[in-house]
C-alpha cells in the first residue's frame, strides 16, 4: 500500500483578516495547494475538496468560529485535521478546541512560520496515518465478507457432500428392503392363490389380497426411493394426484394392520384443504402410513391417533399425524432423522426415514411438533403443484 497516495496535498486557509491570509500563503504555497476562505461559512464549502488534508483556521471570527468550524468539519471529513490560531489565552477555547472538535494543534498568536510549518508537517503526517488505518479496515472487512463468503460455500459443499453419501445409504437400504420385499411377495402369491381357491376364500380372501396389494405397492415405492437416492431416473414418473386421496388411501392401507386394532383413528380430511400434488402419489400414500403406524407402535394401548390434512403456508401441503403422549425415548420425540443401520434397526425406525427421504425427494420436509402435556406431532409437508388445485 502507497501511503503517500493517501495524502492530497492541498491546506485551507480560514481568517476573516486579509493580511493573515496572505503571509500564511507566501510561506505554504511552495509545498502546498493553498485553499483560502474569509470565513467560517465560506471554509464549509470547501471541505469536500477531495485533495485536503488540514485545515489551518483562526478562531475568533465573525460568524462560527474556528472551533465551531472544525466541530463540523469533524463530522463531515473526520480524516482532516485541524490547526487553531488564536491571539487569546482562552481556555475555555482551548478545551472547546480539544473536546468538541478535536483539533490536532493550537496554536498562540504570534506565531512563528517555522511553528506553523511544523504544525503542518505533523498533521498531515497524522492524517496519513488515519487514511491508512481506514483503508486497512476498510481492506480486512472486505476481506472478511470474501472468507463469509468462501465459508458458507464450503458449508454448502459439505452439504451436498453429506446428502449425497446419506442418498447413497439410502439407495442400499431401499435396495435391500425392495429386495426383502418382494421375496415375501413371492410366496405370498401362492397363499393368496391357496386361500382364493379354497373354502377360506369368503372369510379370508379380502383380507389375503389387500395385504397382498399392501406389500407390491410398498415394494414399488421403496424401489423408487432406492433408484431416485441413487440419482437415476425412477420407474414412476412423478404425476398429479389428490392430497386428500393420498390420505385415504393411507388410511385404507392401514385397515388390517395389527399395531391399528382397538385404537381409535381421528381423521380430519376437510374438502378445503384438498389439493393437487406433484408428486408419486404411492411413494406419499406409504408415507403417512408409515408415519401412523410409528405413532402407534410408541402410544400407549387404546391411545388415539389422529390425522389431518391442512395447509402449511399458502404453498404446501400438510400431513400432520398426533398422538397425545410418546415416551421421551421414543426417535419421533427428537425429530433427527439419522439414517438407520439396516442389521440393528426397528422395522419402524425405517419405515420413519423412508418417509423422511420421501419428503426430501419431494422438495417438502418432515418435522415434529411438540405441543403440551407431551403432546407429538409429526408433520409431513409437500409443496402444492404450481397452479393446480384439486377438483
Amino acid at each position: 500500500m502507497q501511503s503517500d497516495s493517501l495524502l492530497g496535498g492541498a491546506v485551507l486557509l480560514v481568517d476573516d483578516d486579509p493580511p493573515n491570509l496572505e503571509v500564511l500563503k507566501a510561506f505554504l504555497e511552495g509545498d502546498y495547494a493553498v485553499l483560502e476562505a474569509n470565513s467560517g461559512e465560506a471554509a464549509l464549502a470547501m471541505l469536500a475538496h477531495p485533495q485536503l488534508d488540514v485545515i489551518v483556521t483562526d478562531q475568533r471570527m465573525p460568524g462560527l468560529s474556528g472551533i465551531e468550524l472544525l466541530a463540523v468539519a469533524r463530522q463531515q471529513r473526520p480524516d482532516v485535521a485541524g490547526i487553531v490560531l488564536t491571539a487569546y489565552t482562552d481556555t475555555p477555547a482551548l478545551i472547546a478546541a480539544i473536546n468538541e472538535a478535536q483539533a490536532f494543534r493550537f496554536l498562540r498568536k504570534p506565531w512563528k512560520a517555522e511553528d506553523v510549518i511544523e504544525a503542518i508537517g505533523q498533521a498531515r503526517l497524522h492524517v496519513q496515518q488515519t487514511r491508512t488505518i481506514a483503508q486497512l479496515v476498510r481492506t480486512l472487512e472486505a476481506r472478511n465478507a470474501q472468507l463469509r463468503d468462501t465459508i458458507t460455500e464450503l458449508s454448502h459443499a459439505q452439504q451436498e457432500l453429506l446428502r449425497a453419501e446419506r442418498g447413497a445409504a439410502v439407495g442400499r437400504l431401499a435396495a435391500g428392503l425392495a429386495h426383502d420385499l418382494r421375496e415375501a411377495i413371492s410366496g405370498l402369491l401362492l397363499v393368496e392363490d391357496e386361500v382364493c381357491n379354497s373354502p377360506l376364500a369368503g372369510t379370508l380372501g379380502d383380507a389375503v389380497r389387500v395385504g397382498v396389494a399392501a406389500i407390491r405397492n410398498l415394494t414399488e415405492a421403496v424401489d423408487a426411493i432406492a433408484r431416485q437416492a441413487e440419482g437415476a431416473q425412477t420407474g414412476r414418473s412423478h404425476g398429479y394426484c389428490s392430497a386428500a386421496r393420498v390420505a385415504q388411501q393411507a388410511i385404507a392401507a392401514l385397515g388390517l394392520d395389527p399395531l391399528l386394532r382397538g385404537r381409535p383413528l381421528q381423521v380430519e380430511l376437510p374438502t378445503s384443504s384438498d389439493v393437487a400434488l406433484r408428486a408419486d402419489q404411492a411413494q406419499l400414500v406409504h408415507a403417512v402410513a408409515n408415519l401412523v403406524r410409528y405413532a402407534a407402535s410408541g402410544a400407549p394401548p387404546g391411545q388415539a391417533i389422529s390425522v389431518q390434512l391442512g395447509r402449511q403456508g399458502p404453498g404446501t401441503a400438510r400431513f400432520a399425524v398426533g398422538v397425545d403422549h410418546l415416551p421421551a425415548s421414543h426417535p419421533a420425540v427428537s425429530g433427527q432423522w439419522a439414517v438407520p443401520d439396516p442389521v440393528v434397526a426397528q422395522r419402524d425406525e425405517v419405515a420413519l426415514y423412508l418417509a423422511h427421504v420421501v419428503a426430501e425427494n419431494h422438495g417438502g420436509d418432515l418435522f415434529v411438533e411438540r405441543q403440551g402435556a407431551g403432546g407429538t406431532r409429526m408433520v409431513l409437508c409437500i409443496p402444492i403443484a404450481a397452479a393446480v388445485e384439486a377438483a
